[in-house]
């Protein structure tokens, strides 16, 4: 579940509207002959959040797995908007510390739930999650929780839609 630790907003479309109303109040405020063409992109904006939003709805309503297992727990707004619970390692830091007890509350969770695979972040396939894949047979997939473009190829939506993606192989979505 989404909360104080959990900075990673932009990963829910639905937070990133108030974000975009948020940004709208602010720059009209700061310049208020722009107000005009501020709002004029701010409904455009939430046209295409809310398109963002049901396309998430739409694909994460009838999947096999209702659960998000990760090592760094980026995903908790995410599982909260889409009636998804978020697991992960609690005592594993950036580094992917993590003490022996919690480790094997981790997996034993993972058995329970019968969730063969793990969600990590992109470009950061840490020790642990390489041990955990080949310990206990689990397959990663890659999550761009930094939602940084690459190349001026990518943009937010471009980059959710990937993660889309990646949700809808691994949750095995309908």
């Amino acid at each position: 579940e989404g909360s104080a630790r959990d900075p990673h907003l932009w990963l829910s479309p639905a937070l990133m509207k108030g974000v975009a109303r948020n940004a709208y109040r602010g720059f009209s405020e700061a310049d208020p002959a722009g107000a005009e063409s501020y709002r004029r992109n701010l409904e455009a904006l939430l046209r295409e959040l809310s398109a963002l939003d049901g396309e998430f709805r739409k694909a994460l309503s009838r999947c096999r797995y209702r659960v998000l297992p990760v090592v760094h727990p980026a995903l908790g707004y995410l599982a909260r908007d889409y009636g998804l619970i978020q697991i992960s390692l609690s005592g594993a830091d950036v580094h992917g510390d993590v003490s022996p007890a919690e480790l094997t509350a981790f997996v034993e969770e993972l058995k329970r739930r019968k969730v063969s695979f793990l969600l990590v972040p992109s470009g950061e396939r840490t020790k642990l999650a390489e041990l955990l894949s080949e310990e206990y047979g689990l397959r990663l997939y890659e999550i761009n929780i930094r939602i940084v473009p690459e190349g001026g190829r990518e943009d937010y939506f471009s980059i959710m839609r990937g993660n889309l993606s990646v949700l809808r192989e691994a949750l095995q979505c309908r």
